[in-house]
C-alpha cells in the first residue's frame, strides 16, 4: 500500500472539523511509523487540548449569563469600557447582546489582547451579536464629571443605545447609576 504524503495528511487534518472526521484521520496516522507522522499527531492533540480548555474557560465566563437566561431573561447585555484613562480623548464604552449560541474563542478583556487580536475579535463579535452599541463621553465632560463618573455615563449611554432593551446587564466590577435595568457587577 502506498503511503500518503505527510504534507497532504497535515492539510487534511488542519481542514477537518473536530470530532469523528478528525479522529478518522488521526487513528491511522497514530499507527504510521514515520517521525513526521508522530509530530503531526502530537501537534494535533495539543491543539485539541487547547481548544477543549478554551471551551471550558468560555463556558465558565458565560455561566452567569446562562443562569439569567434559564431564569427567564431573554436579552442579557454585557457592558464594559473600551477606553479609560485617555489624556486627551473620549471615554468609550460598548454594550453587547450575544445570541444563546455563539463561537467566540479567544474572547477576553480587550486590555489583554494585542491590537490585531482585538480587531479580529471585534469583527467576530459584531458578526454574531444580536445588538451592539458604542457610546462615548467627550473630554470636556470627563473634566466636568471626573473619569470614574464619565466611564459610568459612557456605559449607561451604551446600554441605552441598544436597539433591543436588555432584561439584565452584566457590568464590569460596578453598577451603573440611572440605569433602569437589572444589573449584576461581575
Amino acid at each position: 500500500m502506498k503511503r500518503v504524503p505527510l504534507s497532504r495528511l497535515e492539510r487534511q487534518i488542519q481542514q477537518a472539523r473536530e470530532g469523528p472526521e478528525l479522529q478518522a484521520l488521526l487513528v491511522p496516522l497514530k499507527q504510521d511509523p514515520r517521525q513526521g507522522a508522530r509530530r503531526i499527531v502530537e501537534r494535533t492533540e495539543r491543539r485539541l487540548l487547547a481548544a477543549a480548555r478554551e471551551r471550558e474557560r468560555l463556558a465558565g465566563l458565560f455561566e452567569l449569563r446562562r443562569q439569567l437566561i434559564a431564569a427567564g431573561a431573554r436579552w442579557v447585555a454585557g457592558v464594559d469600557e473600551v477606553g479609560v484613562g485617555p489624556l486627551a480623548g473620549p471615554v468609550v464604552a460598548c454594550a453587547v447582546v450575544l445570541p444563546e449560541e455563539m463561537d467566540l474563542p479567544g474572547l477576553n478583556d480587550s486590555k489583554q489582547l494585542s491590537p490585531g487580536a482585538r480587531q479580529e475579535l471585534s469583527r467576530r463579535i459584531r458578526a454574531q451579536a444580536v445588538d451592539v452599541s458604542v457610546a462615548e463621553v467627550a473630554p470636556h465632560d470627563i473634566d466636568r464629571l471626573n473619569i470614574h463618573h464619565a466611564t459610568l455615563e459612557a456605559m449607561r449611554r451604551a446600554v441605552v443605545g441598544l436597539t433591543q432593551p436588555p432584561d439584565h446587564v452584566l457590568v464590569d466590577a460596578r453598577t451603573i447609576p440611572g440605569l433602569e435595568v437589572r444589573q449584576t457587577a461581575i
